[in-house]
Order: structure tokens, then sequence, then C-alpha cells
């Protein structure tokens, strides 16, 4: 159900007045020189990316970026997420200020691998508030302040991508990574990723979740984002063990068993012997045209209408199709979905021989969408899309659905059963900033199915990620 939001969108910075344009994709590890002052405060943006989630810790939304604020007055440690105060710190601080951050990160979120952003650390005990503030655009969203004001110790922006570590604060504090990649995923321009905690059997994942390959046999993951409209993403294929082993397409995300690409409520292309093939709804393989048989280095586009249900295939710069396909004038769609109205992208690949690489943002495409289309990123939701009721099946598995809703739930009803969004009933589900897990066999018997209803927090296009 789409409800009214009425929230103003980033295009004047009116959500976000101070920007952060840049993160780095930090999962290989990272040192820093010199000892942790007595009382310190270290305040960063991070985003999980660990692909082995243990949905027992606070901090497992892996579908946005977490406001970190690290306070040590003497031996006492305090941590927020936001405005939320964590349960109490019992780890180690460590000799440095990045073995500091590494525990802090293991202890509530299970890894420190994630996107870093706009690491700030004061030798001084201040607390969340000197680093983020409430949004006066939506009501509950904390979003950066300006710290120019502040005596800094270390100031990481990771702007330099040949020096992602160089400390700009002048006071020369470097951090060393033993490897890292610079994003423009943060905090205030939040990207699509491949979802960890699809409920599946999961492919393994590289890059920050951004690609995936297959686990020895079939993998299946989806994309953290779903939306209507006109939609555009595409995906590279780095390496190739046969042509049949991609299956990409969309699906109805409240099905269980969840994202198999040709399974029941999913549409998945094949492109194998010189051509294009759909399995629809798990029906057998039908030819749709004639196409190149699948390689490495082939980029695929996929363009769907969730409004008319057409969708079109590019390969390469070609669309797919008999006619003129067009996505643009809406013309010669290679297939149209008969009822499927939103757009989920889910991606099955096969053998470690296989791995593609999704581009989910403008910044990422190879091709650009075609004119009416946008880029499959969370700022490009329209402003009140977002759900507030739907159904589901249950799986009786502590890994169970994961149900994109588009927004972060304040409350969430399941059957009758009110679950609230402030970790008290993470046992049973895990909220997120655009949806909900469930992580136990409550509220998920295997091939129930569950009709439920939340109450808005705030929509996905505006976030923050959720602690639990």
């Amino acid at each position: 159900m789409m409800q009214p939001a009425g929230i103003l969108k980033n295009s004047n910075g009116s959500v976000y007045p101070v920007s952060v344009p840049y993160s780095a994709l930090l999962e290989s590890g990272f040192s820093s020189s010199g000892a942790v002052a007595t009382d310190c405060t270290i305040a960063f943006g991070f985003k999980p990316t660990d692909p082995t989630v243990d949905t027992s810790h606070e901090l497992v939304d892996v579908t946005n970026h977490y406001l970190l604020t690290i306070r040590k007055v003497d031996t006492v440690v305090t941590v927020w997420a936001q405005d939320v105060e964590l349960s109490a710190y019992g780890g180690a601080v460590g000799s440095t200020y990045a073995e500091f951050v590494s525990n802090v990160l293991t202890e509530y979120c299970g890894s420190d691998k994630g996107y870093y952003s706009r690491l700030a650390i004061v030798e001084s005990a201040l607390d969340y508030t000197s680093f983020w503030r409430a949004s006066t655009a939506v009501p509950g969203l904390w979003v950066p302040r300006g710290i120019s004001g502040l005596t800094l110790h270390t100031r990481l922006e990771f702007g330099n991508a040949v020096d992602l570590g160089a400390d700009t604060s002048g006071n020369g504090n470097d951090w060393t990574f033993v490897s890292a990649d610079q994003s423009v995923d943060t905090p205030t321009n939040n990207g699509t990723t491949y979802n960890v905690l699809t409920a599946t059997t999961s492919p393994v994942y590289h890059d920050g979740n951004v690609s995936i390959q297959g686990p020895g046999g079939w993998g299946a993951s989806r994309s953290t984002l779903l939306s209507t409209g006109k939609w555009y993403m595409e995906f590279h294929v780095d390496t190739l063990s046969q042509s049949v082993g991609v299956r990409f397409g969309f699906e109805d995300h409240f099905l269980w068993p969840g994202p198999v690409a040709g399974g029941t409520g999913s549409y998945a292309f094949m492109l194998t012997s010189n051509q294009l093939q759909l399995i629809a709804n798990g029906s057998s393989a039908v030819v749709l045209c004639s196409a190149t048989t699948l390689s490495a280095g082939h980029t695929i586009g996929i363009a769907y209408d969730t409004d008319t249900g057409k969708a079109w295939v590019r390969q390469n710069e070609t669309w797919l199709g008999t006619g003129s396909p067009a996505p643009a004038t809406g013309t010669d769609p290679v297939y149209t979905v008969p009822t499927l109205k939103d757009f989920i992208h889910v991606a099955s690949v096969y053998t470690s021989g296989t791995r593609i690489t999704g581009h989910f943002s403008e910044a990422d495409l190879e091709y650009p969408a075609p004119d009416g289309f946008v880029a499959l990123a969370p700022s490009n939701i329209e402003d009140g899309v977002y759900d507030l009721s739907g159904s589901y099946k249950g799986n009786g598995s502590a890994n169970g659905m994961c149900i994109c809703t588009r927004c972060a739930l304040d409350t969430l009803t399941i059957n009758g059963i009110t679950y609230t969004n402030d970790g008290t009933d993470s046992a049973v589900v895990k909220f997120l900033s655009n949806g909900f897990k469930l992580v136990s066999a409550i509220s998920n018997v295997s091939n129930t199915v569950y009709d439920w209803t939340g109450t808005l927090l705030y929509p996905a296009n505006t976030s923050n990620a959720q602690p639990n």
C-alpha cells in the first residue's frame, strides 16, 4: 500500500545540508599509530558489508548507513547509533584508535567490514549531538552536522582516491588500509547492493556486496531496493563458467523460498544458445528472440516499467527483441509481465567460475538509462512511495524472509502481534531502513501465509540504518 509522505528529497540539500561525498570500502583491515587518549570521542558513518551476518548483534542493517559515536571517559565507553544508546560495551579499547574502532564494530556488528565515511576523532568527551543532528525536514531522521568548529585529532574524509587514509585535520594522523576502495555510497547518498540478509542459498559476495559469485552450485540474491515506476539497472559479467550460469530479472519479493531466479514468482532471463530465453514463474524456459550467447565481459541491462509490466533487455549496446525495442517510447518490449507491479532485481549465478557485478547507480552505469527511466538507487524513489501492509510466506527458519517496504517502520503488526522498533523484539524481527527481517520461527511458521501492517518511521529515500 502506497502512502503519502510529503517528504522533501535531497535535490536542493534540504534533507542533508551537510553532504558526505565519499566513503572507503574497508574489508581487509586497517591500522593507525598513536595511543588512545583517556577521554576521547570517535564519530563516523558505517554501512556493514560482511556477508556472514550474525543477526544476534545490534547493528545488522546492511541496507543503509549508521551514524555512530563512540565516547570514552577514562575506562567507561558509551556507543550510540544516531541518538540510540547501545547496550553496555564489554570489549577492549585497544592500543590505537583503529583497534578501538575495530573492537567496537566487532562487538556490535560482528565484523568491522563495511563502508566508512567522515571519521572524526576528538580527544575530549562529547556526545552524538556534536557530530549529528535531528533533521528538520524528515521527522525521526538523523543527519551529519558541520564539525569545523571542533578541535579535531583526526579527520578522514576519504576524498583522495590514491591516499584514502590521509588525515585532513592537518595533524598528520594518517591511517593505513590493507586494501581499500573509494566509494560514493555514504549516509547522504545511500547505494543499492545485493542483500546478504536474503533468505536463500547464498552466493559468495564481493566488493561491498555489489558483486556475487556462485558458491559451487547455484547461489541467488536480490537487490536491497524495491520500487515502482520506470527503473533501469545493469550487471557486468566478470567471469562465466557456462552460458546458462547466469539468470537475471525480477520477482515477487513476498514469496518464499526467496530469490531463485527462475523459481515461483520470478521472471528470469538467460542468454544461451544464441537466444534470449525466459523462465516465467517456475515454468520451462521459452525462447523470446535471438541474441548472442552470454560470455565474460558482457554488460546486461534491464529496463522495467512497473505500471505497464513491460520489460526490455539490453546486451551491451543492443536492445534485444523483434521490431524496434525502445524503452523510452514504450515500444516492442521483449516481454510483458502479467501481474508483477514492483521491481526488485534478482540474479542467480552458477559455480565459483561465474561472477557478476551490479551497476545500480547512475555513476556506475556503463550505458545511460533510457529516457524516462532511472537507476535502481534509493535517491530515485519517489516521495510518498512505500508499503505499510503486505503478506509473506514463512519458512520456519532463523534465516527468515527479508521484506522490503521502501521505508523504516516504527511498529510492525503480524497476524495481530505487534513488534516495536526499539530493540525489544530483536529476537523475532530485525527492523531495517527499508523493511524487516524475520530471525526466528515466531511469526514465521513454514509455508504459513502472514499478513502484516506497519506504521511509518521514515521513507527509504531518506533513512538511517536501524539499531536492533
